[in-house]
């Protein structure tokens, strides 16, 4: 993926705000976090950009997390142990799938 730049933003608050930017081709976020879960992340982002796709990653998978995560936006759903060449092919199938960034 060159050419790709990577953003953290650790805060809900920020979040939000970062999303509208052109530049985010896909968001990958984790499942538990403190105040918000990764899926309503993605429901916020779906909201604002409904074309952007989402990998939410979590170290406990269920049969609840899968089905909530088959809502719109979430692309994919990763085992967070995994190593980081995984997270790489989760984000490149999401992007070959078809972003339109503008979205």
């Amino acid at each position: 993926m060159a050419g790709e730049g990577v953003a953290a933003v650790p805060a809900e608050a920020e979040a939000g705000a970062g999303i509208n930017a052109a530049s985010v081709t896909v968001v990958v976020t984790g499942f538990n976090m403190p105040g918000i879960s990764g899926l309503e992340v993605a429901r916020e982002i779906g909201r604002i950009r409904p074309a952007l796709p989402v990998v939410v990653a979590s170290g406990y998978i269920t049969g609840e997390l899968r089905a909530g995560a088959e809502q719109p936006g979430v692309r994919d759903l990763i085992y967070k142990p995994k190593p980081v060449e995984e997270l790489c092919q989760s984000i490149g199938r999401v992007l070959q799938a078809g972003v339109n960034p503008a979205a």
